[in-house]
């Protein structure tokens, strides 16, 4: 399995392939149009689009420039960016993000739990409804049995 890399700035100002798991903040590393953006961080050069709709739900692409902060995993537009590496692996937003989701996932609210606890008793109560109802109806009315 290929890991996924991003092409990353170094002192010398060449620019070499980096695996996306060794980067860490403080790195430059190219965006290349239509790229992931690797980690969270800021514009250090180039202006571009980038669509943030998986992080903010807006349609529109958002423009950045220098200065700009971007989110791990949006796609940038048409320009290249360079970006300063501020956050990578579980500290990026997305990570968060993904991470609040789980939590929700695995826990129940204190309504649910009460319901849960209802609708658990709630069978053996009507039936037991049912036959104390069945049972005056026919002491009351011994034409039924």
């Amino acid at each position: 399995a290929n890991s996924a890399s991003a092409s990353a700035l170094w002192a010398d100002d060449a620019e070499r392939e980096m695996d996306l798991r060794l980067l860490i903040a403080g790195d430059i590393v190219k965006v290349a149009p239509g790229g992931r953006i690797p980690a969270d961080g800021s514009v250090v050069h180039g202006s571009s689009t980038v669509d943030e709709s998986m992080v903010t739900g807006e349609p529109m692409p958002a423009d950045k420039t220098v200065g700009s902060k971007l989110v791990c995993g949006t796609l940038n537009g048409p320009g290249a960016l360079f970006l300063c590496i501020e956050r990578t692996g579980e500290q990026t937003v997305l990570a968060q993000i993904v991470q609040l989701v789980r939590d929700a996932q695995a826990s129940k609210a204190g309504i649910q739990r009460i319901a849960d606890i209802i609708s658990g008793k709630f069978v053996y109560v009507v039936l037991a409804i049912a036959m104390a109802t069945f049972a005056v109806w026919y002491a009351v009315d011994a034409t039924i049995g």
